[in-house]
């Protein structure tokens, strides 16, 4: 073995700040009923794009979903609103990726 490489038994939990190892920051999106995991924003078209489960309800939840999405970071809420917009709804596996931007 070399001398770079780490064991472990299962189960046990390394503190990787001791290698300096950069901290990940959740970001969720809230969206009128859904909140879920936020993937990227542009500011051209003011486009979220988030995942959620995907839920039987989901395109009624759709419909009714306010003019204004929440990014929700540990240090702040970031609120994106629309005068107008339009939506799109892709399915991988039992997750559904939204993407909402301006109707331009």
């Amino acid at each position: 073995m070399g001398k770079n490489n780490w064991m472990t038994s299962e189960g046990l939990d390394l503190n990787l700040e001791i290698f300096n190892a950069p901290k990940t920051t959740t970001m969720l999106v809230s969206w009128g009923d859904l909140v879920g995991e936020f993937i990227s924003y542009s500011s051209k078209n003011k486009k979220i794009q988030f995942r959620v489960k995907m839920t039987p309800t989901l395109f009624g939840i759709l419909e009714a979903a306010p003019n204004e999405a929440k990014i929700i970071t540990a240090e702040e809420d970031y609120t994106i609103a629309w005068d107008a917009y339009n939506y799109s709804v892709t399915n991988v596996t039992d997750n559904a990726t939204i993407s909402i931007e301006e109707k331009s």
